[in-house]
């Protein structure tokens, strides 16, 4: 059933739903922000930034193949997946997968762009907003980020995941448990 076009297209509509009601929320404050899915056309804007900027920046950019983590994410129809858009500027992405249980939404890979400059709002809260939408829309009963780099966990806890998954001493997961 999980490859089904119905079925497919179902997790389509809960991620649309997700998109919405996050940008209903940013329309007074933030109405240049815009969530889509990820596109072929947004996964090419990433790709572009692992080439050379000029003049350098300070912003690490990993070296993350975006057209690969869509392939390895898009075989599953409920899955996180959305592209942030600041007017007409990728302004990053977000995928991931949703347990099979619907019990947690969870962002594997998050990037920003190193080519515009940040906006009053965070990708990470932009992100986050999604995640809790559409967890929501599915019923799953918390949302997580895997593997946080370590100098954000602090910041990750600020958005509201406050449970630490550990792996010896390493931080593997943060989960936040939605009400």
């Amino acid at each position: 059933m999980q490859n089904t076009k119905e079925y497919r297209q179902h997790h389509k509509d809960i991620r649309q739903r997700a998109y919405e009601a996050v940008m209903k929320g940013l329309r007074e404050d933030f109405p240049e922000v815009r969530l889509t899915e990820i596109d072929g056309y947004a996964r090419a804007e990433a790709n572009s930034w692992l080439t050379p900027i000029s003049p350098p920046t300070t912003t690490q950019v990993p070296d993350w193949d975006w057209k690969v983590l869509w392939k390895d994410f898009s075989n599953k129809a409920c899955r996180v997946d959305v592209a942030v858009w600041v007017n007409d500027s990728l302004y990053g992405l977000a995928i991931g997968r949703v347990s099979r249980r619907r019990v947690v939404a969870t962002i594997h890979y998050l990037q920003r762009s190193p080519l515009i400059p940040q906006p009053a709002i965070s990708l990470g809260r932009v992100a986050t907003a999604f995640l809790v939408a559409l967890a929501g829309e599915l019923g799953c009963k918390e949302v997580a980020v895997d593997r946080p780099l370590e100098a954000l966990i602090d910041y990750y806890k600020s958005l509201g995941f406050s449970t630490e998954v550990r792996k010896g001493k390493r931080i593997v997961k943060l989960v936040w448990k939605l009400p």
